[in-house]
């Protein structure tokens, strides 16, 4: 997704054409938003799958003490 902005950023820098400038300049503006957006879904994503492991690790240690 990284590599798609700076794309779009050197598309900017090369472009005379009024119509395209404004289009790069309204992606890379969200850029950041669209950023953030994707960490936070990536730490939620993380974090539910830690406390799966650790809830899977839990019952297996009661298991293997039964």
């Amino acid at each position: 997704m990284v590599g798609r902005y700076d794309e779009i950023q050197h598309k900017l820098a090369e472009t005379n054409d009024q119509s395209l400038h404004r289009l790069y300049s309204d992606s890379l503006s969200r850029r950041d938003e669209t950023l953030a957006r994707k960490r936070k879904q990536i730490e939620e994503a993380e974090r539910a799958i830690r406390l799966a492991t650790e809830a899977g690790s839990t019952q297996g240690g009661n298991n293997a003490a039964k």
